[in-house]
């Protein structure tokens, strides 16, 4: 008869973090009131381990220590064990990687490992240990024992301590509040910080491990819009070139891993991020746009078509990640050797691939394995190899295609399949533009998909859900799901005109408004009023590997108030804005994504109505014009098409949705003599009429790009 499975308490849940633990020796309780409840009653302290799925610190403790015997018996009898999903839950990480920050003295990161109080108040915390000591780092079944000796036998100042750290926790997760004026001064401070810091030789800032810099990068190129600072501009370009040349650009399957090891860019951490990958996919659609440079749209297409083909799932909505590791090996998956190259490609034509793309017999990786990069420039290698560039590229691109073939039949790095609002919010706003400025129908379409699959499975009684997983959705909606995803919808809208999308917006950025803001501050906390009451309610800080939440709100409110010519919508959007003055003013650089708002608060309000048919071949030249300009300081609205017309008869919530949308914009606006016809309106002035595309160039041409005032 064989032996029944072991089984926990986290049998059931729809993390799949949590969900490969369900069958682990260790005790492991999800976060809530029974984990809580039972500490209290049998007096233990609470072993809190906080992680995700494409932690590869994570995964190692995992095997050393939570699959000992010994260890979990030392959990199982002295503690209650609580297993978090960081981004299930960031609201939980968020609160207690303050206190690891405190209780270690700043020092942060993942797997979190902190020990609780009854009362969740934190008394001690790690990152990773050993199972046993090994050198300097104590071995994490004595660090087990002698915490829970200190909680038994030492309980006075354990206690004191837990009070200690939860006050400067709470104090730490406030900012000043101010509501003073922040000005252009302060950008323009800060872009010469950006220029200062610029790393000349490899791109991008500081040293390694290096990460993509994507919000910096995107305020740079405003900023350069404005003030025509060609060494912004060289800045964003550099970078963008070193990572597009990197080891952390896939270049046979296309993303972006999540960052490099190294400051050249070539060895990446090889987990590959969806909003990683949705913010470096609109950067360089903006590079695209100012410079023309095919490359760039490479980069960004390539990006896109690698979310549409392996990280969407069958409903539509995206994954999360895709690991790093493949049986315990990172980057497995994506290394290659020299000679495993000369069988797929024959001696040949190996040798261009690999004299372009740096592989070596020794390796680059180490042990013979390497990492695909831009190891020289194309001009050279065609000139080694007597080829044209133009013979050259027909290589490589039939190299590629090889190589990737031979790579899908390895096995795959696993997916963290659970569907994110916030991440899909961010993702659904790059497809759309991606769609729209390089005419992809594809892209628009997955965006679309996505958005609906959200608004059917994760947006209830006007309140979104975080996260789904099979057929599950769950956790409230945090301030960076509504407003991630606001600011997704408005870019569909403008890929689309579908009035269903702002209206939607329109609703979250309202829900916004009503759930999240401080009424005494006007800022907005991170999570909403009735959500589950944890130690501190942090407000919404700053910028990280992700925009901040109160940032991308305040930029949500200010472009539909400009859609919407709603005035009151714009000024409570500022009041937010002033309301982090004090802290911006103290540190711009943790808050580009705020001062990207401001940018395109100050620029000349820029607003471009389409009415009549996108598909007559006259509108449609009219039409790509538009998409082939940079212009973040604009919006644009346009007549429902027909499709969308249809596709709204189909839905209840759509057709109620178009009914309910004013937009002023369109507003008196017809097609002349049935032509495709826009609009430029500047300061509540409009155009005439524009069907001619000579007439539309010279009125962008002419479009300033400092403030009328």
């Amino acid at each position: 008869m064989r032996e029944k499975k072991r089984t926990n308490r986290l049998m059931g849940e729809t993390s799949p973090y949590l969900a490969q633990l369900a069958h682990s020796v260790v005790d492991w309780h999800p976060w809530g009131d029974d984990a809580i409840h039972r500490a209290r009653r049998e007096d233990k302290p609470i072993f809190l381990s906080i992680g995700f799925s494409a932690c590869h610190w994570c995964q190692v403790m995992e095997r050393e220590s939570f699959q000992d015997d010994a260890i979990a018996r030392i959990l199982n009898a002295r503690y209650i064990s609580v297993k978090v999903d960081r981004e299930e839950r960031p609201d939980i990480d968020q609160l207690y990687q303050a206190a690891l920050q405190i209780l270690r003295r700043g020092s942060g990161g993942w797997p979190t490992n902190i020990w609780l109080t009854p009362d969740l108040e934190p008394y001690y915390a790690g990152t990773y240990f050993p199972p046993r000591d090994r050198g300097r780092l104590p071995g994490f079944a004595r660090v087990l024992n002698t915490m829970a000796d200190h909680y038994e036998h030492n309980r006075k100042n354990v206690l004191e301590k837990a009070r200690k750290t939860t006050r400067e926790m709470r104090a730490s997760l406030t900012i000043p509040v101010g509501n003073t004026e922040v000005g252009r001064e302060v950008i323009d401070h800060y872009m010469d910080k950006v220029v200062r810091g610029h790393d000349r030789k490899y791109g991008g800032f500081g040293g390694a491990p290096k990460f993509p810099p994507a919000q910096h990068l995107s305020l740079a190129l405003r900023v350069h819009r404005r003030t025509g600072n060609p060494a912004l501009l060289k800045v964003v370009l550099h970078t963008l070139d070193a990572m597009a040349a990197g080891g952390i650009y896939d270049h046979l399957g296309g993303g972006f891993h999540r960052y490099s090891t190294d400051v050249r860019w070539l060895i990446p951490h090889f987990e590959k991020m969806l909003y990683d990958n949705a913010l470096l996919g609109q950067i360089y659609i903006d590079a695209y746009l100012i410079t023309g440079t095919e490359r760039y749209r490479e980069v960004a297409a390539g990006t896109f078509d690698f979310i549409v083909n392996e990280m969407t799932s069958a409903e539509g909505g995206f994954h999360s990640t895709v690991h790093a590791d493949t049986h315990g090996q990172e980057g497995a998956y994506y290394l290659w050797s020299h000679e495993e190259v000369r069988r797929a490609l024959g001696e040949r034509d190996a040798g261009v691939f690999c004299d372009y793309y740096g592989l070596t017999e020794e390796g680059n990786f180490g042990s013979g394995k390497n990492v695909l990069h831009g190891a020289r420039k194309a001009e050279s290698v065609a000139m080694r190899a007597r080829l044209t560039c133009s013979e050259l590229e027909e290589l490589l691109a039939a190299g590629r295609t090889k190589l990737y073939e031979v790579r899908s039949r390895r096995d795959p790095p696993l997916q963290d399949t659970k569907i994110i609002t916030s991440w899909n919010g961010l993702m659904i706003g790059a497809l759309a533009r991606g769609g729209r400025v390089f005419d992809d129908e594809r892209y628009v379409n997955a965006a679309a998909k996505a958005a609906s699959f959200i608004h059917r499975e994760m947006y209830h009684d006007h309140r979104l859900r975080r996260t789904y997983r099979g057929g599950q959705a769950r956790v409230n909606g945090f301030l960076e799901d509504y407003a991630f995803l606001a600011n997704g919808l408005i870019d569909l809208y403008e890929a689309t005109f579908e009035p269903w999308w702002l209206a939607w917006a329109s609703e979250l950025v309202t829900a916004i408004h009503e759930i999240f803001l401080d009424p005494e501050t006007n800022g907005l906390f991170y999570t909403s009023f009735d959500h589950e009451k944890l130690l501190a309610r942090s407000r919404e800080r700053q910028d990280s590997a992700l925009p901040a939440g109160a940032s991308k709100a305040v930029l949500a409110g200010l472009r539909l108030a400009r859609l919407l010519d709603n005035n009151e919508l714009r000024d409570l959007s500022l009041r937010v804005f002033r309301s982090y003055a004090a802290r911006i003013r103290e540190k711009p650089t943790a808050f580009a994504t705020m001062l990207s708002a401001l940018e395109f608060h100050l620029a000349e309000p820029v607003e471009i109505a389409v009415v009549g048919d996108l598909s007559d071949s006259s509108g449609g030249i009219l039409w790509k014009m538009i998409n082939g300009r940079y212009m973040p300081h604009a919006v644009i609205a346009g007549t429902p098409q027909s499709s969308g017309a249809a596709a709204a008869a189909d839905s209840d919530w759509r057709r109620a949705a178009a009914e309910s949308i004013r937009i002023p914009l369109l507003e008196g606006k017809q097609p002349e003599n049935g032509r495709l016809t826009v609009y430029v309106c500047r300061g509540r002035t409009c155009s005439e009429p524009i069907v001619d595309p000579s007439e539309l160039q010279a009125i962008l041409d002419s479009a300033p790009t400092m403030p009328s005032s």
